[in-house]
């Protein structure tokens, strides 16, 4: 949808994310890979020039994971949530509210009164035994697909569904 064409070979991008945790001795890491229209003076129908960059950064355990978080609801949603852009002001908005709220979280409430994902996170909600995740309007992104994998593997049973936020 974005249609930026990328010069650059998966394999090649693969190797710098390597070469990049390998040189900086990184176990555990948090890997961003951003590919931006690059300078094209404000012509957005056009990306002739990409620019790539790539962030990896020590992924530190937080145990307040492993204890359980509270999380807070707000009317709001990201605008093209199928895409990962630099568009962060959503996550800012829910992050500052966060530091009013004292949770650790914020969920984002779509239209109709419908779960979505996290300020930073997505949605899941195991209710006897099965595995219920939101199917529209949110990031399809790899942590999900990751979870979605696991499951099937473990034999949990995963519904794929809208889901109200007053249920």
């Amino acid at each position: 949808e974005m249609d930026i064409g990328l010069p650059w070979k998966r394999e090649s991008i693969e190797k710098w994310i390597k070469e990049i945790i390998r040189r900086n001795k990184l176990l555990d890491a948090r890997v961003r890979v951003t590919v931006t229209r690059g300078q094209n003076n404000y012509k957005f129908t056009t990306s002739k020039n990409p620019t790539l960059t790539i962030i990896c950064e020590r992924l530190v355990p937080n145990s307040k994971l492993e204890q359980g978080i509270s999380v807070s609801t707000m009317k709001l949603q990201r605008l093209l949530p199928e895409i990962k852009s630099m568009s962060l002001i959503s996550m800012v908005v829910a992050y500052r509210r966060t530091v009013t709220t004292g949770d650790f979280e914020m969920i984002f409430i779509g239209s109709n009164n419908k779960v979505r994902e996290g300020a930073g996170s997505n949605v899941f909600i195991v209710k006897k035994g099965v595995l219920y995740t939101p199917a529209r309007e949110i990031l399809q992104g790899l942590t999900r697909k990751r979870v979605l994998e696991l499951a099937k593997k473990l034999h949990i049973p995963v519904r794929i569904k809208e889901m109200s936020a007053s249920a």
